[in-house]
């Protein structure tokens, strides 16, 4: 399965365990990912702008 099952025996607990953070790890993933496009998308909004209202 994966490394999680080499650590503990294959009972219900540990199923439970190994899934509820392979979710957490994904909800982590796609929350960094998403703040990283908004960051990319501001700064491109803002290389969009005029050079004049860039000194400001």
């Amino acid at each position: 399965m994966s490394w999680f099952s080499n650590a503990f025996p294959v009972t219900p607990l540990a199923l439970g365990l190994e899934i509820s953070f392979a979710v957490l790890l994904l909800i982590a993933l796609t929350g960094f990912l998403n703040h990283h496009y908004h960051f990319i998308s501001q700064i491109r909004d803002w290389v969009s702008l005029p050079a004049s209202q860039h000194t400001g």
